[in-house]
Order: structure tokens, then sequence, then C-alpha cells
């Protein structure tokens, strides 16, 4: 999946945790997101961040999601 699908289902994971009221998890996916969107637009390689403090994982980063 793309950078910008990942960002989409973070995105979509966000709204899911606001309709439940779960308001510190949303703000904590959409940081992710942000991050993930500046990465982009900075054209950053995520899987390899100067920061080491930032670490996002998708499930296919895991080995359960899409091979490419």
């Amino acid at each position: 999946m793309s950078n910008l699908g990942n960002i989409r289902k973070a995105l979509d994971l966000a709204a899911e945790k606001l309709a439940k009221a779960d308001t510190f998890g949303a703000v904590s996916i959409m940081h992710a997101a942000i991050e993930q969107i500046l990465a982009y637009l900075q054209k950053i390689d995520m899987n390899n961040h100067p920061d080491s403090d930032v670490t996002i994982r998708f499930q296919e980063d895991c080995g359960e999601g899409d091979e490419k």
C-alpha cells in the first residue's frame, strides 16, 4: 500500500476512535498521520528516518499485509 493509502487508513481509524469517544487514541493516530504527511511532502523515507525516535508501522511492515 502507498504512503497516501496508509495515511487514509490512519485517518479512518482516528475517525473510528472519535466515534467511540477515544479522544487520546484519535489524537495519537492523527499525530502519526501528520508525521507521515510531512515525511511524504519532504520526500523522507520513513523506513529509514534519521530520527530514530519516529517509528510508524503498518500491518504490511509486520508481514501481515499485502506483499509488493
